[in-house]
């Protein structure tokens, strides 16, 4: 059924870790993660393959809370980006990683759709980053700053993707 129907499959995939990803942060677990594509191997509760390994050392190099995909995960949801299934929850984006730098990359846009203006992002930033009684060192403030210019930019994109269904 995977053959017949990519996008779909994408999509709920897709959907459970932009959930995932919100439910994070709102009960004050900020995560980074990167969805990445291939052969792995699985048996009880280990997890093995290249894959993984690749976005585990993808993920640690990200200077913000949120999830991107990984090169070989990107080429195969390419062709789908453009559809309204999956454009609502990839968003290219110029990325901020360690060591000052930066790279194209499509980022799942886990912010719930709907955000209201009156919401307090910086607070609730804040609020996710400090929660359970963690302790923020001041080196973690620029993970915070880019975490909220990418949901800045997230919020901006859902209202722009509106106004042109709307058009």
């Amino acid at each position: 059924i995977y053959l017949k129907f990519p996008a779909f499959h994408w999509m709920i995939f897709l959907i459970y870790c932009t959930t995932f990803l919100d439910n994070t942060f709102n009960n004050g677990l900020p995560v980074r993660g990167a969805i990445n594509y291939g052969e792995y191997y699985i048996k009880k509760n280990c997890f093995a393959g290249k894959p993984i390994i690749e976005g585990y050392e993808f993920s640690n190099r990200l200077e913000f809370s949120g999830c991107v995909l990984c090169k070989r995960a990107e080429e195969e949801i390419k062709p789908f980006v453009d559809s309204n299934l999956i454009n609502s929850f990839v968003v290219k984006y110029l990325s901020p990683l360690k060591n000052n730098s930066e790279e194209s990359l499509f980022l799942l846009n886990w912010v719930n759709h709907g955000v209201e203006k009156s919401f307090d992002l910086r607070q609730s930033l804040f609020d996710a980053f400090h929660a359970h009684n963690k302790v923020i060192p001041d080196s973690a403030l620029n993970k915070l700053n880019n975490t909220e210019k990418i949901i800045r930019y997230f919020i901006l994109n859902d209202e722009i993707r509106d106004q042109k269904r709307s058009a």
